[in-house]
């Protein structure tokens, strides 16, 4: 069986590309069990793994093969897993700041106490 289609960054992930996940359950469990055995060999540390919100039923397979969430968007759920058991995983940012002063003024933001 071919391993999912994905992307790698300088950390030692790997990234699924969204677009090749088999929307099939079946068919995408399959891939996803040889593709994370193939990328276990090859040495990847974590899997980064977007679901789109059109393709959520293949989230519960995720989760049984020992993906967690990590942070979602309004159309997809990022599920992260280790397989390097220590890898680091960052946090994902949970708030903003305003960028420019005259925005924080005018939210009434100055940053003094």
């Amino acid at each position: 069986m071919e391993t999912i289609e994905a992307t790698t960054n300088p950390f030692g992930g790997i990234l699924p590309n969204p677009e090749a996940l088999n929307p099939d359950p079946k068919a995408f469990d399959a891939a996803l069990c040889a593709s994370l055995a193939v990328w276990k060999d090859e040495g990847y540390k974590v899997v980064w793994l977007e679901v789109p919100i059109a393709k959520a039923g293949l989230i519960p397979l995720a989760v049984a093969a020992g993906f967690i969430f990590h942070h979602s968007s309004d159309d997809y759920l990022m599920l992260t897993l280790r397989l390097e058991p220590c890898a680091f995983i960052p946090a994902y940012a949970s708030h903003y700041r305003c960028r420019r002063r005259g925005a924080q003024r005018r939210a009434g933001i100055t940053g003094r106490k």
